[in-house]
């Protein structure tokens, strides 16, 4: 538990940084964003998953924001940094942040998130860089033949996957996506993998090592409707969804960001993020 009492408002009681716990839900589902989805599925991944760092911020016993760290090995995913509306321009978001990166510093040399307009100048200050932006579209689905290379997961490509992950995001995260690939979808060509959907997790992740694969299994993904989020550098993907009848939607803005050890990925071979804590 640690106490803050050095925030800018001298009129603001002490801030204490605690672990949440799942009797804290009900509190925290009250700090739910305007715009954001629905924020109780991933607090209970969170719980769920002991390489899930997790902060509360309380004044006077009441819960006025939140922090996630999920860590990947050396490096740690910034999440979940969510205040309270009464309690914004307080130092409080900054405080959770750093807090996390100092708890973390000596297991892990990077910290990437993903930064909305308001939360970007805060983590500037915390000398996170800007590595690029996500560009949302507006919501749609098409109808088109799908190709026969797309399978269902077969556990023989589950280390071909780990490989294509690590290739792509240069992140270790076989602890994340182990669990979840029951429900992925292959492409699969001359039986080797050159990419995967990983359906009903976040926005649908899709990783290929080319452009048929990635708009292939983009096809997929948009047979239900969806919002496609993908990175300014994947050109192919950009092309692929305004070719079919999908625009920009520029009133949101969502930017990468790392503080630390920059790491090396390849935004063109990202064809879906995962989603605003992941990527």
């Amino acid at each position: 538990m640690i106490h803050i009492n050095k925030l800018p408002s001298n009129s603001l009681p002490d801030i204490i940084l605690d672990a949440f716990t799942v009797q804290d839900l009900p509190a925290i589902q009250l700090l739910q964003p305007e715009g954001w989805g629905d924020i109780l599925p991933g607090m209970r991944f969170y719980l769920n998953n002991d390489y899930c760092f997790k902060v509360k911020a309380s004044c006077n016993n009441k819960i006025v924001g939140t922090g996630i760290a999920i860590i990947h090995h050396n490096l740690a995913w910034i999440s979940g940094i969510i205040v309270q509306p009464d309690f914004r321009n307080k130092g409080i978001g900054f405080a959770i942040t750093n807090h996390l990166i100092k708890k973390l510093n000596g297991k892990c040399s990077s910290f990437l998130l993903v930064a909305t307009k308001l939360g970007k100048p805060v983590y500037e200050r915390l000398n996170f860089v800007n590595d690029g932006e996500y560009l949302f579209f507006t919501k749609g689905k098409i109808n088109v033949p799908l190709s026969d290379y797309i399978i269902s997961y077969k556990e023989q490509y589950k280390n071909d996957i780990f490989r294509l992950d690590l290739l792509v995001t240069g992140e270790q995260r076989k602890h994340l996506l182990e669990p979840l690939l029951k429900k992925a979808f292959l492409y699969i060509e001359n039986n080797k993998l050159t990419g995967y959907l990983l359906a009903g997790f976040g926005e649908g992740l899709i990783i290929a090592e080319n452009p048929v694969a990635g708009t292939e299994l983009m096809k997929l993904n948009l047979l239900e409707e969806k919002t496609p989020v993908v990175h300014e550098e994947n050109k192919t993907a950009i092309d692929f969804l305004l070719l079919h009848g999908f625009s920009i939607d520029y009133s949101r803005v969502a930017s990468r960001m790392y503080c630390g050890k920059k790491i090396n990925w390849n935004p063109q071979c990202v064809f879906s993020r995962m989603g605003g804590n992941l990527g």
